[in-house]
């Protein structure tokens, strides 16, 4: 039995290998897994092919679901603007995001002329996308290109990579319903605007810092081609530094106390067969980033080779 296992509660053991001995295909197996697992594997062996990760796609995920690639495992997924901050500091970081995006939309306005300079989503969504410290959290709706994340790395090859999945229409449930005392029952992809989005960038909008706990998923509108082509969606944090958690407990399901998100193990020591296995379905650098960029890094491999 894995170590996983050895972690359960007694109750919770019994459950598991009652459930274990009548398994009769991956799929039994992986469903086992997703409610059980303590740690959120949707694996214990890593993937190591293609063929292999397409078969966890299909079977533990759904059409709704989002994936974000990463080089390594991690105890948290925080976003660029709370990382090294404190509670403490939390009025003066939402304060000084606030004077970041005026400065940026005030200085980006000649690069992108036809975004509307009180389109305050848009700009935030393209900050984000061009290194600025937001609170926003890259996901993606495309299992391929979050491989790819994952594994475009030099990480010492004994370093697993870890696509992360989401339910996002789970976390708007969870969200919204902080917001309104549990009117929310039905999950649903939330667009900027939507509902009470607008109070998640209150602080920028109107200086007030006082915005929701918890992170809403968000469907950007398409004004880049990096967020077309990297099928961006985005998880946007609220006052909550660590967003996915509360009171020392990840946060689940109001309704059936399930994960909201889970992990899939990529063998580290198989990133360059599995880059090159992408590119035969054509995920490349210049898929992902358009534009000079990913076309010097497509030379790059095809004439000296991936490394």
């Amino acid at each position: 039995m894995s170590e996983w296992y050895d972690e359960l509660t007694t109750e919770a053991k019994e459950i598991v290998l009652e459930k274990l001995s009548k398994i009769k295909n991956d799929e039994d197996l992986i469903e086992i897994l997703e409610e059980y697992h303590p740690n959120g594997y949707l694996n214990t062996k890593p993937i190591q092919n293609l063929e292999e990760y397409f078969k966890y796609i299909r079977l533990a995920t759904t059409d709704k679901t989002w994936f974000r690639g990463e080089s390594c495992e991690h105890k948290l997924l925080i976003p660029k603007l709370y990382r090294n901050t404190s509670e403490k500091e939390l009025s003066s970081i939402l304060k000084k995001e606030h004077d970041f995006m005026m400065e940026f939309i005030r200085r980006s306005k000649s690069v992108e002329p036809n975004i509307d300079i009180n389109d305050y989503w848009s700009w935030y969504f393209l900050a984000q996308h061009y290194g600025g410290p937001t609170r926003l959290l890259d996901w993606t709706t495309d299992a391929a290109t979050a491989l790819f994340m994952a594994i475009n790395n030099k990480k010492d090859a004994s370093i697993n990579p870890i696509v992360y999945t989401l339910q996002p229409n789970v976390l708007s449930v969870y969200a919204l319903n902080e917001l309104d005392e549990k009117k929310y029952v039905e999950g649903q992809i939330l667009y900027p605007g939507d509902d009470n989005t607008d109070l998640w960038i209150s602080n920028i909008t109107s200086m007030q810092n006082n915005i929701p706990q918890s992170p809403i998923p968000l469907l950007p509108a398409y004004t880049d081609p990096r967020i077309i082509s990297q099928r961006s969606c985005f998880t946007l944090f609220g006052s909550r530094l660590n967003g996915f958690y509360k009171d020392g407990k990840e946060i689940v399901c109001s309704c059936c106390e399930r994960r909201i998100r889970h992990k899939i193990i990529i063998d580290g020591t198989k990133k360059q067969s599995l880059r090159k296995e992408l590119l035969k379905i054509g995920i490349s650098y210049s898929r992902v980033y358009p534009g000079l960029e990913g076309i010097t890094q497509d030379l790059n491999e095809e004439i000296f080779g991936i490394e």
